[in-house]
């Protein structure tokens, strides 16, 4: 069998070699890492400059939005409120109307003398009818308000959706707190009217 001789290799500078390979490649790495860094701060710098420079005027911008969709949410509300004025009034006019009867009856129901137990129940009775049918006129007079008013209503939910949408973040954020407790308040009314 031929003899095959291996050279010698001495591991302490093979070691040597790699670890000072591996602290070079090290070396190289950070270096690139660093350059890649201050050139993405570079690219940075740049791009918030063109930034500033493309909406420097958004201020302006965004001012006369505003001003446009609060002239319209205050147009279309003086004519909510003037169609709930006249609401209103029509509903005073049924109240008035539905407790009218009730009103004089109880002034005459009241004698001098005490009445009968059956006599005064009878009288409960029929006011308390006369009750609730005043309340049921009353929901839905509140459901014909409702109705009437939920056009508006959806028109400066949409504005304020847009300008929501052009508002910086934080300003957008109180924005939305602010609707949102107004939304719960109005839960809260439509329950205890009987519209929810």
């Amino acid at each position: 069998m031929p003899d095959i001789a291996f050279p010698a290799i001495d591991i302490n500078k093979a070691a040597t070699d790699i670890n000072n390979a591996v602290k070079e490649t090290a070396y190289v790495a950070v270096g690139l890492g660093v350059l890649g860094f201050q050139k993405a701060q570079v690219q940075r710098v740049e791009l918030t400059k063109q930034l500033e420079a493309q909406f420097g005027n958004l201020p302006t911008t965004i001012n006369s939005r505003v001003e446009a969709y609060l002239g319209t949410a205050r147009e279309q509300a003086v004519t909510a409120r003037g169609q709930i004025a006249e609401q209103l009034s029509d509903l005073s006019k049924s109240l008035e109307d539905a407790f009218s009867p009730a009103r004089s009856q109880l002034s005459k129901a009241i004698p001098t003398e005490l009445p009968s137990v059956p006599d005064f129940g009878h009288q409960l009775t029929a006011t308390a009818e006369r009750m609730e049918t005043a309340r049921a006129q009353l929901v839905e007079f509140a459901k014909s308000v409702d109705e009437r008013v939920a056009p508006a209503r959806q028109q400066i939910d949409e504005q304020i959706d847009r300008l929501e949408q052009a508002l910086p973040a934080g300003a957008r954020g109180v924005v939305h707190s602010v609707r949102s407790t107004a939304t719960a308040q109005e839960q809260a009314l439509r329950s205890a009217v009987g519209l929810a």
